[in-house]
């Protein structure tokens, strides 16, 4: 039976420890991948016929599909914003005193959208309403990001060749 002594080389045994210590400080320093915003936004700004700020106003925006709404009110310059909301259909509702109820409907919101919307309150009862259709399409002027939202129901009927993800990038715009 032979033994073996501690009087050989530590060269692999250093080189083995240093190693070990770069991988798990490697594996500290790795940050975790971030997801996408998740959610869409309703942001602009209230005015009057005068185009005065208004401030203080109450703004609704309602999912129409889920029909849970969430409220804000606008602030010392007339602007207003509506954080974190879902993607889906919305209505905006706008309420003063002294002013008509201005709505705008069909607002579409997709993943990580900022819809401008800016509103200009009529004169008039509380009574009276003034109602807005939101237009499908709007030019995004908060983000330079280029991209598309790409349905279930597109990605299930495209012919995808082994299912490759990367094929589908040939669906968004250039």
């Amino acid at each position: 039976m032979k033994r073996v002594l501690w009087g050989g080389s530590l060269q692999p045994l250093v080189v083995s420890i240093v190693v070990i210590i770069v991988v798990a400080f490697g594996l500290l320093a790795v940050q975790p991948a971030k997801a996408d915003n998740l959610y869409a936004r309703i942001q602009g700004v209230i005015t009057d016929p005068s185009g005065a700020a208004l401030v203080g106003a109450k703004l609704i925006a309602t999912n129409v599909g889920t029909n849970i709404s969430y409220e804000s009110e606008s602030r010392s310059e007339g602007n207003f914003v509506f954080l974190q909301l879902p993607v889906g259909i919305y209505k905006v509702v706008a309420i003063s005193s002294g002013f008509r109820t201005f709505t705008a409907t069909g607002i579409t919101l997709v993943l990580d959208q900022v819809y401008a919307l800016n509103i200009k309150m009529e004169l008039g009862q509380v009574s009276e309403q003034v109602m807005v259709e939101a237009s499908n399409v709007q030019v995004e002027t908060t983000n330079t990001q280029l991209g598309t939202v790409i349905n279930g129901d597109t990605i299930r009927d495209m012919p995808l060749i082994g299912r490759n993800w990367i094929n589908l990038q040939q669906l968004s715009p250039e």
